[in-house]
């Protein structure tokens, strides 16, 4: 669920601002490391995608991930998909080979997202 209240309805210029890369360069999370941002249509609604990077550490090793989120809201809902790649090297050219690699595949997946509550 979004933070708005259940019966509030954004406007077309409040979904413009929050999907615009500035606001989504915002939702990188603490620690992230922002790649790129740009607004999108998702099933026919207005969206976002990003692009970041990001480090874990557990015990003893360090995972990369390269990030790759699809964002809308429907309704009263914000909707998310993420697709990502990862490596326990710290080499950043393994990372961009293998989201280069899968890209095409992240942008097919959310291109099959179907919101069928609309038709």
């Amino acid at each position: 669920d979004s933070p708005l209240p259940p019966d509030y309805e954004i406007t077309e210029r409040e979904l413009d601002e929050f999907f615009s890369p500035k606001e989504l360069r915002e939702m990188v999370p603490k620690g992230g490391v922002f790649i790129s941002a740009q607004s999108i249509v998702l099933d026919g609604q207005k969206g976002g995608m990003m692009v970041f990077d990001q480090t874990m550490q557990r015990i003893d090793k360090k995972i990369s991930f390269r990030i790759k989120q699809f964002i809308t809201i429907y309704g009263s809902k914000m909707i998310s998909i993420q697709c990502m790649v990862a490596t326990q090297t710290s080499n950043q050219t393994d990372l961009d080979k293998q989201f280069r690699r899968l890209e095409p595949l992240f942008n097919l997946v959310a291109n099959s997202f179907v919101i069928q509550s609309q038709y």
